[in-house]
């Protein structure tokens, strides 16, 4: 399927995604959700948790559902998180 991906020049593809996905480390890290609790307040102890567990992302599932539909902190809970 690799072969086939490279060899259609205009189509656009991923070198971590679809038929790559397997060959990426970072395609096998962990993640956890937060539903609101991440805040400026409570992220040490977040990234604490993380490190502890090895996890490597954090899910904002709230974030999906808002109007830019993206994965980002929402700019309520953590507002210096748009500056980074």
């Amino acid at each position: 399927m690799q072969e086939a991906v490279t060899a259609a020049e205009d189509l656009p593809h991923s070198a971590v995604g679809g038929p790559w996905a397997l060959d990426g480390p970072n395609n096998y890290g962990s993640y956890l959700f937060d539903f609101g609790s991440l805040t400026e307040k409570t992220v040490d102890s977040w990234i604490a948790l993380a490190e502890e567990l090895g996890v490597t992302q954090i899910d904002f599932p709230a974030a999906v559902r808002s109007a830019s539909a993206t994965s980002a902190p929402p700019r309520i809970s953590i507002p210096t998180a748009w500056r980074a």
